[in-house]
C-alpha cells in the first residue's frame, strides 16, 4: 500500500482537494485488489476485476472465479459481505482508525496513512474486533435460522442482533 505513494507522487498534495479526491478513488479501487492478488501469487492464478460487477461481487469474483468465463455472484452472499464490510468499517475509535487519523494529521499522503493503519491491524492488542463481528453475525444467523423472517419496517417484528447506526440505514 505504501508503495503506491511512489507511483502517485501527487498524493503528497494533501491540501489540494481535487488531488485528495483522486487518491480516495484510487484507494477505493485498489484496496479490494490486494487480497485476491496475494492469493493469486500463492496459487499462481490471477483473476482480473470485472467492471460489470459491484464492489462486493467483484471482490468475490477475484477470490473465487474458477474457469467460468463470467462469474455469477450469489446475491445473498454478496449482500452479507457488503454488510460485513460496513460493520468492519464502522469501528470509530479502534487502534487502526486512530493510527490512520494520527498519521494523516501529519499531512502524510493517504497511501502511507493507510499502510500504517493496516500495520496496526497486525498487532495482538488490536482488539479482535474482526473476530467479534464474525461471532455476532454467526450468533444472529443461528437465532433467526429456525423461524420465519419478519419485516421490522412494516411492524411485523424486530430484527435480531445488534443494531449499530450504519446497519440501521441498510
Amino acid at each position: 500500500m505504501a508503495a503506491l505513494a511512489t507511483i502517485y507522487p501527487e498524493a503528497r498534495n494533501v491540501h489540494d482537494e481535487e488531488a485528495r479526491r483522486l487518491q480516495i478513488y484510487r484507494l477505493i479501487g485498489k484496496v479490494p485488489l490486494l487480497p485476491p492478488t496475494r492469493i493469486a501469487t500463492a496459487w499462481d492464478i490471477l483473476r482480473l476485476s470485472d467492471n460489470d460487477l459491484n464492489y462486493c461481487e467483484n471482490f468475490m469474483n477475484m477470490l473465487w472465479r474458477m474457469a467460468e468465463p463470467k462469474y455469477q455472484a450469489n446475491a445473498v452472499l454478496a449482500r452479507a459481505l457488503d454488510i460485513l464490510f460496513i460493520l468492519h468499517a464502522d469501528h470509530e475509535q479502534n487502534c487502526s482508525a486512530n493510527v490512520m487519523r494520527s498519521v494523516g494529521s501529519s499531512q502524510a499522503d493517504p497511501f502511507v496513512s493507510t499502510a500504517a493503519a493496516a500495520a496496526a491491524l497486525s498487532g495482538p492488542l488490536h482488539g479482535g474486533a474482526n473476530e467479534e463481528v464474525l461471532k455476532m453475525l454467526d450468533e444472529s444467523v443461528r437465532r433467526i435460522a429456525s423461524r420465519p423472517i419478519l419485516n421490522p419496517s412494516s411492524g411485523q417484528g424486530q430484527a435480531d442482533g445488534f443494531r449499530p447506526p450504519r446497519l440501521q440505514e441498510l
